[in-house]
């Protein structure tokens, strides 16, 4: 049996004996068994120890993944994103002499380089 049916056992055999179910004793039940508590925690570490292995596209994804839910202040985050792209995305960030004034416009810049590399590494392969 799945642990969620096992779970809700209790509060089911109330609902069929017409007894009461608070709704918000509920909620916290099921947040205590099913929801990470650790959650801010970990993504912090995740969001200040990721760094690009792939592309720079899935990188993006991961950092904007935990940067959502860590939600701090945009030049930390500008900082940790640029700190985690690989050596030749970090140059084509600073090289470009622009002054970022979001993680957006960053991630943007880092993105478009990104298909440009990539793309003239993988016609590289080709030939």
């Amino acid at each position: 049996m799945h642990y969620a049916a096992t779970w809700s056992q209790t509060d089911r055999m109330r609902v069929f004996k017409a007894e009461g179910v608070v709704f918000d004793e509920f909620l916290d039940e099921f947040r205590c068994s099913f929801f990470d508590h650790n959650r801010q925690h970990n993504a912090e570490v995740a969001l200040q120890s990721l760094c690009q292995s792939g592309t720079v596209s899935a990188y993006t994804q991961e950092f904007n993944l935990h940067a959502r839910t860590v939600g701090w202040a945009n030049t930390p985050q500008m900082s940790l994103y640029q700190h985690g792209l690989k050596e030749n995305f970090q140059l084509s960030v600073v090289m470009s002499n622009i002054e970022f004034t979001s993680l957006r416009n960053m991630q943007a810049m880092a993105l478009k380089a990104g298909q440009k590399i990539e793309g003239i590494q993988n016609s590289r392969i080709l030939d």
